[in-house]
């Protein structure tokens, strides 16, 4: 059978149950390297039917594989939540192209018909910024792009849904995909009501943890670069893919 599958979401955040059958694993941003996101999964033994693979966003632009993102978010079992290079291919398959996104590996999507681009545009709007889910054991576990906005997870997405009169929605789910303030500062605080934070956004030469927070971007479109994943319910293991086809794997302490 397939694995779960979302429960309840809206505009910005989605709910997923524990996989009772299988896996679940996190990969960094893709950037389009979908051949090496294959041969990550296969590397792992991943099992298309029971286990899920989530994705922290920037799944195109870069990589030579772009155009394949539709296929991949087609898949059941693929999941992802929304980055900054998502949102500039929502944006100009809405009429607001940006000459930024043609500078940072966004040219591919300007080669695409007008049909193509709508399509790719469309599916990625419906990708949420925030996603949560959980292990069989109970760990709470949260994907967005850039990083949490606030000190507690619940209170991120209650301002994420709209939920939270005093918060504006539209700003934290800007900073969630374009904030590197807590990178920049190696804050390692402790987001509260959540045990694991998986993030991309920021490139880190391999995977490493600040507070409860673990970064997952190890730069698969820059030279040397890795494309990372980490399985959600051992969470001390990473497994990493060079596009020269290395693999590698490493222990996280991630509590």
């Amino acid at each position: 059978m397939h694995a779960p599958s979302k429960i309840s979401a809206n505009r910005n955040v989605a709910y997923y149950p524990p996989n009772m059958d299988g896996r679940d694993f996190v990969v960094g941003d893709v950037h389009g390297h979908f051949t090496e996101l294959e041969r990550l999964l296969a590397w792992v033994d991943f099992e298309p039917l029971r286990d899920r693979c989530f994705l922290a966003g920037d799944l195109v632009d870069r990589g030579p594989e772009s155009e394949r993102v539709v296929e991949f978010l087609n898949q059941p079992w693929c999941i992802a939540v929304r980055g900054n290079h998502d949102q500039w291919c929502v944006e100009a398959a809405q009429g607001k192209a940006s000459s930024t996104h043609l500078r940072f590996g966004g040219a591919w999507f300007y080669g695409c018909s007008s049909s193509e681009q709508t399509e790719i545009g469309n599916a990625l709007a419906d990708l949420p910024i925030a996603i949560e889910t959980s292990t069989r054991s109970g760990e709470r576990i949260g994907i967005v792009h850039a990083e949490c906005t606030l000190a507690s997870w619940p209170e991120f997405l209650q301002a994420l849904s709209g939920e939270s009169p005093e918060q504006d929605a539209e700003l934290h789910a800007s900073e969630a995909i374009w904030s590197r303030y807590r990178f920049s500062e190696s804050d390692s605080i402790v987001i509260s009501g959540v045990t694991r934070i998986y993030v991309g956004h920021n490139v880190t030469p391999i995977a490493v943890r600040l507070g409860n927070t673990c970064y997952m971007d190890t730069g698969a479109s820059t030279e040397g670069g890795y494309l990372s994943l980490a399985d959600i319910s051992c969470p001390g293991q990473v497994h990493s893919m060079s596009t020269d086809g290395d693999f590698s794997a490493m222990t996280l302490p991630l509590y």
